[in-house]
């Protein structure tokens, strides 16, 4: 006597037609976020010199030759990868039998591209095919982590700042002061905002840094009338307009501020040493 196998409820048509494109009212899970998380660290060799071209005012021959000679300035040990199908960055290789540096292949491919003057599949605004056409699977499976290459062109990272600056300043002025947020128009727009916000973070925190290491320690630690932080603070205010091509006029008054510290307590000598350890010129 034959049996019938039950059907799985969950991949039977009944239960897709009913549940797979969601229900009015119910949460779906959101799976995309996860999926593309390989976008933070990783951007494919295409999507690197679009950002490029935003940005530079160059040809395609003057642009790629900038790029080779500058990687192989900085950094001619650098590192190619790819993202596998399960949207993981991992290291490139075109062929594991055969071994050449990143670089050398990675020139090889920009190598190309100047020659033909255009990049693989590239089309014109019409959609026709451009002169020079080509096309290269491995040319648009290879990248870079962010990190990395941003690291050898700081610049396009300044750039593609400044360029979304100019277009959020236009569109403000456009639609108004009481605009509150302006959308990013793709993944790879935002991706590169997160960079570009993160390359300024690291350069404010080392900014920070240095100014801590040239902080004097114990500033009024045990003494509110410690005579370097007056000395200071006596600076910071009495000389903050001070210019040089104008100097009696914009320097600091000595006798105001010794006048000033005596009244505090201290001694004509003393004040006196205050008032030159906080003045920046010689006199």
């Amino acid at each position: 006597m034959s049996r019938v196998a039950p059907e799985n409820p969950y991949t039977s048509a009944d239960w897709h037609s009913h549940y797979g494109r969601g229900r009015r009212g119910v949460r779906m899970v959101d799976i995309h976020a996860e999926l593309n998380e390989y976008k933070k660290e990783f951007i494919y060799l295409r999507d690197f010199l679009d950002d490029v071209f935003k940005v530079v005012d160059a040809n395609i021959s003057e642009v790629i030759t900038w790029i080779l000679k500058r990687i192989n300035t900085v950094n001619p040990g650098i590192t190619l990868y790819t993202v596998n199908s399960l949207n993981e960055v991992e290291l490139y290789s075109s062929d594991p039998f055969e071994w050449r540096s990143d670089f050398n292949f990675l020139y090889a491919k920009l190598d190309t591209v100047r020659e033909r003057g255009c990049l693989p599949c590239e089309r014109d605004e019409s959609g026709f095919l451009v002169s020079g056409y080509w096309e290269d699977a491995e040319f648009e499976a290879m990248g870079f982590r962010r990190n990395e290459i941003f690291e050898i062109f700081p610049e396009i990272l300044d750039g593609l700042m400044n360029l979304e600056c100019a277009d959020s300043s236009e569109n403000n002025e456009a639609q108004g002061s009481n605009i509150e947020h302006k959308e990013l128009r793709t993944d790879d727009d935002f991706l590169s905002r997160i960079a570009m916000l993160e390359k300024e973070n690291e350069s404010l925190r080392e900014r920070v840094n240095q100014l801590e290491k040239e902080r004097p320690i114990l500033l009024r630690a045990y003494r509110d009338d410690d005579p370097l932080y007056l000395a200071i603070d006596i600076r910071n205010r009495e000389w903050a307009n001070y210019d040089p091509e104008n100097d009696r006029a914009t320097r600091g008054n000595q006798g105001a501020i010794t006048t000033e510290l005596e009244k505090r307590g201290f001694t004509s000598r003393q004040a006196a040493s205050i008032e030159l350890v906080a003045c920046p010129i010689k006199r």
